[in-house]
């Protein structure tokens, strides 16, 4: 995703029932780790998790917890309404090369959303 200064990445990978991301920021020549995440299915229970570990001091490295609770084609919804913002995180394929995500929720007693509107490196 390109940003004003900088490009924003997101580099997801498949190992087994899990899928990993590092999301990373690139402002010429410096690169800077902005999150990790992981994707997971408990598979007795059919309940799959996204699990964002920000790169900020906020959360001191620990993981928020996400439920999938809607897919609709290609469009997933995660949910933490416990959280403080985001309580949502929506990835939408618009394409195969190109990805609309949002984080959503009530921050400051208003609703916000945040846009990022990803495309394949080709």
């Amino acid at each position: 995703m390109q940003g004003k200064e900088s490009i924003i990445v997101e580099e997801w990978s498949s190992k087994g029932s899990t899928m990993e991301c590092r999301s990373y920021e690139v402002n010429g020549s410096d690169t800077i780790l902005t999150e990790t995440s992981t994707m997971s299915c408990i598979a007795r229970k059919q309940v799959f998790t996204y699990h964002p570990v920000p790169g900020d001091l906020k959360n001191a490295g620990q993981a928020i917890n996400f439920v999938l609770i809607s897919k609709d084609g290609s469009k997933f919804v995660f949910e933490n309404k416990q959280h403080d913002f985001p309580q949502r995180v929506v990835y939408q394929m618009v394409s195969s090369n190109e990805c609309h995500a949002w984080i959503e929720g009530e921050e400051h007693g208003k609703m916000n959303k945040v846009d990022f509107y990803y495309n394949r490196f080709q």
